[in-house]
């Protein structure tokens, strides 16, 4: 599987193995359960945990307990630099009436946190500082002195320079990360401008996610640098440019609608400044990773391109990337690069304007009227995966088309033929509705596309 699909991330070191569990009785509305009924259900509690133990191998492990529910904040896993320092907090969900002792283990020794920590009576969180001894994988071990409150956990990867990287939020935002993917919260980031820029804050500690947000100010001209490094491991660093020559990525939105976010199998666009060295070039089918000296990442995987300049640039999102914020870079024939973040989602419907046609004419109705019965061609994107059927890619979804407000199954939804990311929908215009425009909007799962208004007769 591995050889198939890759690592596993996050891999056996730091993924989940304890689980907590809660058993309920579902009963109908003004009814009481039995006691036996109680029983049974308190009999297959106590006996979840040695049969979930088996049917997995005794790798993870089932906790069923009753105990009043205590959070680490570093659960189910994050990192801590070796040789730093992260930020860790146990929250309690309900307040102690007493000051609430709080046993702090770390038995392999990669981690040293304090000997424990108190939540005073009547708070419901205390915050305490891990420092990294290490490298390796820790089992930290929070242990409340009432036993009424359960214990937490959370596994803590104690990193070198050699496993950490630092990457591109957004703008000047950053998170600490590694190959896994964990966060590092609490480590301290140091960011350091070119000539003639200025950051307003040059040391930031990471928040929970590991993440952390500069202000800063390129040069009136020209391009400036803001490099940004892990002060307990310098050479973990990120440098990102600006300025009025320095490549810029603005927006990067779904090609027809001009939304932001993209989705798997559609057409996207995205915006921005000095991409492409000066020069414009589009391509054809199949559409190449590289175009004009640029590349375009989303994430680490290359996307086909249609067409470059420096301030545009419309590619194909393969399908594959999860739902989810991503990471999208831009290569410039230089080899300088841009990036910015973009909300990855399962579906973005968007139509392409004056892409609504009269079936089999060619002819737009958005300025051409047309009447009850007329069948339109609806050319859009971000419908999603499909499957074939009869020698055509039908969608695995079938929208729904709204015209005048009117809801209306498609006779046809799927790719173009001949295409990619290209949609076709087609749907018959319903009688009964006014003449004059009258709004076209797809929708699809729980999105919807934006409108184009056709003119009806």
């Amino acid at each position: 599987m591995i050889a198939a699909e890759g690592r596993r991330t996050p891999d056996d070191t730091v993924a989940q193995r304890r689980f907590r569990f809660a058993f309920i009785i579902v009963a109908p509305q003004g009814t009481t359960p039995t006691d036996a009924q109680l029983q049974q259900v308190e009999t297959y509690r106590q006996a979840f945990p040695a049969f979930f133990a088996k049917a997995a191998s005794n790798n993870p492990s089932a906790d069923v307990s009753l105990g009043r529910g205590m959070k680490l904040s570093l659960f189910p896993a994050a990192g801590v630099i070796a040789g730093g320092t992260g930020a860790a907090t146990l929250t309690v969900q309900t307040a102690p009436k007493t000051d609430l002792a709080i046993q702090l283990q770390a038995p392999a020794g990669h981690a040293q946190p304090p000997a424990s920590v108190r939540i005073p009576a009547g708070a419901t969180s205390a915050t305490f500082t891990l420092a990294g001894a290490s490298r390796g994988v820790e089992e930290l071990l929070a242990t409340p002195s009432d036993p009424a409150y359960e214990s937490a956990f959370a596994r803590v990867q104690v990193a070198d320079a050699l496993m950490l990287k630092l990457v591109r939020a957004s703008d000047a935002a950053v998170k600490l990360t590694d190959i896994n993917g964990l966060p590092y919260p609490g480590a301290r980031l140091i960011a350091k401008a070119s000539a003639g820029a200025s950051v307003a804050s040059p040391s930031i500690v990471t928040d929970a996610q590991g993440r952390a947000a500069f202000q800063w100010t390129p040069a009136a001209s020209g391009t400036s640098q803001l490099t940004i490094a892990a002060e307990a491991a310098p050479s973990v660093s990120v440098t990102i440019l600006g300025g009025s020559t320095a490549p810029a990525v603005t927006s990067v939105v779904n090609a027809a609608s001009l939304e932001t976010g993209v989705a798997p199998g559609a057409l996207a666009t995205l915006f921005g400044a000095n991409l492409a060295g000066g020069a414009t070039t589009q391509a054809g089918f199949p559409w190449p990773a590289s175009l004009g000296g640029v590349r375009v990442r989303l994430g680490d995987l290359e996307l086909p391109l249609l067409y470059t300049s420096d301030g545009q640039i419309n590619f194909y999102v393969p399908f594959g990337p999860p739902p989810g914020l991503g990471l999208i870079t831009v290569v410039t024939p230089s080899g300088v690069s841009a990036s910015a973040s973009v909300s990855i989602n399962d579906l973005q419907p968007g139509i392409f304007p004056g892409a609504v046609l009269r079936s089999g004419s060619g002819v737009s109705a958005t300025a051409n009227p047309v009447g009850a019965g007329d069948f339109l061609e609806i050319y859009c994107t971000g419908l999603g995966p499909t499957r074939p059927v009869a020698g055509l890619s039908v969608t695995s979804s079938t929208p729904t088309v709204f015209i005048g407000g009117i809801p209306v199954v498609p006779a046809y939804s799927g790719l173009a033929p001949g295409f990619t990311g290209l949609y076709q929908v087609n749907a018959k215009v319903p009688p009964g509705l006014a003449a004059g425009p009258q709004g076209v909007i797809l929708t699809i799962g729980n999105t919807h596309s934006n409108e184009i208004r056709i003119l009806l007769q």
